[in-house]
């Protein structure tokens, strides 16, 4: 019976799901109608006889039987995956007992876990699949929240999906559509990136076509357009949306006991009423759903009794194919928020995906100067990548059981594939030390080492000890995609950074910023002040900064339902310490008190950079969600978002969060991935994320930083400590003048530093709490590896990823600017990058990026 229960409460959600959001007030409808594509009639995908009665017919809906499925939600991938193998099964009986009847699979995953279980199975599966009986819905791994999931990972989910298939089926069984069926967002850069990938077609099946009068005004969405970003003209895909459970519920839960076909002809003529299109796009499943052996009756009851619509079994790709030659609407809206509380919900699968992300893109740069393979991560950083995983919404149990394991092994893998690489990299180079650069520009910065520390004689002068386990030191000139051997060198420091103390208020400043803590009011930002390149001071605040709070929450792990704010830093008073004092670093350690939970807050300033970092110990208090906010003076009602493939500036609700405000009712919250920026009157603030993804406001801004809400069913238990970080770039102009990508990454991607001991290579991954400092046993191999190198570089665009697909090695690029002009450089050969914010660029043979 609870089973039962939960069926139907899933169906409300994805029926009812438009009347818990509001993403459509921005639509934008061009009246000019497109022509599609022209296909030919004699498509080989279905029988002469379906052909023509395909021909024949007023109106044709193509049904799409599927199943939909879950990596980890309510069960573990473990059990839902055995689910999974029947429906496989029973679709490849009915495809040998109906020639007619068609089956798609909606993730490749599932078809992984089957292919590798039941080797029985082979040979029909693999006929059947390449005479299209059975076919892919979308080549990825898993189904992804774009939304939230690192460029890299998306990229990479995509292209091990479609090498898996046509290693195993051949190349003409990959897909060319996109399927999100119940992917709970799809980010304004999606287009873009389907276009890149060179995918037309996208189903999304949570379906949002109706309109809250409660909410805000909104159009309706047809049941097929094409759809355009409003972040980027250069993508374009065209768009089949209806909710993916319709049919399945009309034909297996109709009402009318009498007529079978009664809800599903309900729910059809519905649809044409939306669309003047003579094709319907109609998915046929559920969650696990065994396809029926009656459906090929049910389809041949209705053709010889319906003559003006006719229903036929497809495949995804021949019925976009013909919904492509209709005069389809072009419409440009985004289509996120959505629920919102998600972007937010476990903090801690966010931000292993962005540090997957991170370790593994250095993995793949740094291992194409070894010819190393790469990371077998890459496959869990891909499942992970799955809604219902990065999103964090399962019951604890799953959470516990298999979500949270796998987000650890990717990381801990990820970590141990990149430590090898960088080890024996470092060990061929004569120098004591070696800093690498994972990004694909020169850089140059203060380091910082804590631990089984190098002599201070192998290191630039000056250095400075931040701890008696500490040291930092600047570096210059680290080469793009590349390393560094240091000398004893004096390295140049324009803007040293210091801290000093005046009663309660304690400053960091460096020429640059400055920013000041007021110890009476819980240890916020009192100023946050930026110097102008004519000395000049300009104040970014308009009161007390970088606020945390907590605010009771009775919602679930999809949306928040807040109540009244329950302890408020800037309300109490905090303990503050000056941790170091500069040159090279100046720090404060916060200490403070809300409703008898103690935060912690560090805040860092380093030498020459105008980023405000913070580290911050918190804890969620039970049934409240974790904010911060930062009022400012800058008046707007506009913010920049960052959607991993570019940037997306859009207007925003400003009104403050207050009691009885449910992000299922209102946008409040809106998902970034790295860094979100206001700009206004020439000066503009970054706030720079290491996956804190929901951001709200503009004049003032608030990041969600945890949540724990268990009074729902589907809650979410997540007390224990957390630690998140987070940074602040005060900046002259815009975010494209400021060029805050770069910021964000080298905040994400930092410099990595390894030093010779004997015969071992000491190595400090940033982000790594469980092994500070690695030992790598390395021997005594040659040192025939240059002092300083570079595998390439990129200008006005940044290198995401650099990976192998079969013979060609790509880099995965990404344009913030596209109107400017962007390019790679590879020793003396300069390749132009497409005028896209995205693009993945082929790179010359993997043989010349070797060293």
């Amino acid at each position: 019976m609870m089973k039962f229960l939960w069926l139907f409460r899933r169906i409300f959600r994805v029926v009812l799901s438009v009347f818990l959001i509001g993403i459509l007030a921005s639509l934008q409808v061009n009246s000019n109608l497109l022509l599609g594509q022209d296909i030919s009639s004699n498509l080989p995908f279905f029988d002469p006889e379906t052909q023509h009665l395909i021909q024949k017919s007023p109106r044709v809906v193509f049904l799409i039987p599927f199943s939909h499925w879950d990596t980890d939600w309510h069960q573990s991938f473990a059990a839902y995956s055995k689910l999974s193998d029947q429906n496989i099964i029973k679709a490849i009986q009915l495809a040998k007992q109906y020639p007619r009847f068609r089956y798609t699979m909606e993730q490749v995953l599932f078809v992984q876990h089957f292919w590798d279980t039941h080797p029985e199975y082979h040979d029909e599966l693999k006929t059947l699949v390449q005479n299209r009986q059975i076919s892919f819905a979308w080549a990825g791994i898993t189904q992804p929240e774009t939304s939230l999931v690192a460029p890299a990972v998306q990229v990479r989910n995509l292209q091990l999906g479609q090498t898996w298939i046509a290693q195993t089926f051949g190349t003409e069984s990959v897909p060319h559509s996109a399927w999100q069926s119940d992917a709970f967002g799809n980010s304004a850069a999606f287009p873009t990136f389907l276009a890149q990938a060179n995918i037309p077609y996208l189903y999304i099946g949570r379906y949002q076509g109706g309109c809250d009068p409660d909410y805000q005004q909104c159009q309706p969405l047809p049941p097929a357009f094409y759809w355009t970003s409003p972040a980027s003209s250069a993508g374009r895909v065209l768009v089949a949306y209806n909710s993916y459970p319709t049919a399945w519920y009309n034909i297996y839960h109709n009402s009318n006991p009498n007529d079978p076909l009664a809800d599903l002809r309900a729910s059809i003529e519905k649809a044409f009423k939306q669309t003047d299109s003579k094709y319907l796009f109609m998915p046929l499943g559920f969650d696990f759903f065994d396809q029926q052996s009656t459906l090929p009756a049910l389809v041949d009851q209705w053709n010889a009794t319906d003559h003006e619509t006719a229903l036929v079994m497809s495949d995804t790709t021949s019925a976009f194919q013909y919904l492509a030659t209709q005069p389809l609407p072009e419409i440009t809206t985004d289509l996120n928020p959505i629920w919102q509380a998600f972007y937010d919900t476990r903090p801690a699968a966010k931000i292993a995906d962005k540090e997957s992300e991170y370790y593994l893109s250095a993995a793949d740069k740094f291992g194409a100067m070894l010819d190393a393979p790469s990371s077998s991560a890459w496959n869990s950083a891909a499942i992970n990548a799955h809604y219902d995983n990065i999103s964090g919404v399962s019951f604890d149990s799953v959470w516990e059981t298999s979500q949270h394991p796998r987000f650890d092994q990717t990381v801990a893998t990820a970590k141990d594939d990149l430590a090898t690489i960088l080890a024996h990299i470092a060990s061929r180079v004569s120098a004591p030390v070696v800093i690498f650069n994972p990004t694909s520009w020169p850089r140059s910065e203060v380091i910082e080492l804590n631990g089984n520390l190098p002599n201070d004689n192998l290191l630039p002068k000056e250095t400075q000890k931040t701890d008696p386990d500490g040291i930092a030191f600047q570096v210059n000139d680290i080469p793009a995609l590349g390393y560094r051997g240091l000398t004893d060198d004096q390295a140049k420091i324009d803007h040293p950074t210091q801290a000093k103390q005046d009663r309660n208020h304690f400053t960091l400043a460096n020429g640059l910023v400055s920013v000041t803590v007021d110890a009476d009011h819980g240890g916020t930002f009192s100023n946050l002040t930026l110097v102008d390149d004519k000395a000049v001071s300009q104040e970014l605040l308009s009161t007390f900064g970088d606020d945390v709070l907590y605010r009771d929450d009775s919602g679930d792990v999809y949306g928040a339902h807040f109540g009244q704010e329950h302890g408020r830093e800037g309300q109490t008073s905090a303990q503050v310490t000056i941790l170091t004092s500069g040159p090279l670093i100046a720090r404060l350690q916060i200490i403070f008190t809300l409703s008898g939970q103690q935060v912690t807050k560090i805040v860092t300033l380093k030498a020459d950079s105008p980023v405000i970092a913070v580290d911050l110990y918190i804890s969620a208090l039970p049934e409240t969600t974790a904010l911060v906010e930062m009022p400012t003076v800058l008046g707007t009602t506009m913010r920049t978002d960052d959607l991993g493939f570019g940037a997306f500036t859009h207007v925003i609700d400003t009104k403050p969060i207050v009691s009885g405000d449910v992000t299922y009712r209102r946008s409040i919250f809106y998902p970034n991935i790295y860094w979100n920026d206001v700009s206004n009157d020439n000066i503009g603030l970054t706030i720079i994320t290491h996956g804190l993804q929901g951001v709200a406001g503009s004049t003032t801004r608030g990041l969600m930083l945890v949540r724990d809400v268990t009074r729902d069913k589907e809650g979410v238990t997540d007390l224990g400590m957390h630690h998140l970080r987070y940074a602040y770039l005060p900046h002259i102009g815009t975010a494209t003048d400021a060029r805050s990508w770069l910021a964000a990454y080298e905040f994400n991607q930092p410099l990595i530093a390894s030093w010779h001991q004997e015969t071992t290579i000491n190595l400090q991954l940033p982000f790594d709490e469980i092994t500070p400092i690695r030992q790598i046993e390395v021997g005594s191999p040659a040192s025939d590896f240059p002092l300083t190198s570079s595998l390439m570089s990129s200008e006005n665009a940044v290198i995401a990823d650099v990976y192998r697909a079969g013979d060609q090695t790509n880099a995965v690029v990404i344009n913030y600017d596209p109107s400017t002009s962007a390019t790679i450089q590879i020793g003396n050969q300069k390749i132009a990058v497409p005028p896209s914010v995205f693009a993945i660029v082929p790179l010359p043979s993997p043989a010349s990026l070797e060293k």
